[in-house]
């Protein structure tokens, strides 16, 4: 988790596909803070 204001940088390790992100604060998944991961 992110404060606000604040700068959050992770090294994840996934399986190859696609995978579905989106900002869990309400209302703002709805607003378009979601994307498509592709991990190869």
């Amino acid at each position: 988790m992110t404060t606000p204001g604040a700068m959050t940088e992770a090294r994840l390790y996934l399986r190859q596909g696609r995978w579905r992100v989106w900002c869990s604060l309400d209302g703002h998944a709805r607003a378009g803070m979601r994307a498509t991961l592709r991990a190869r």
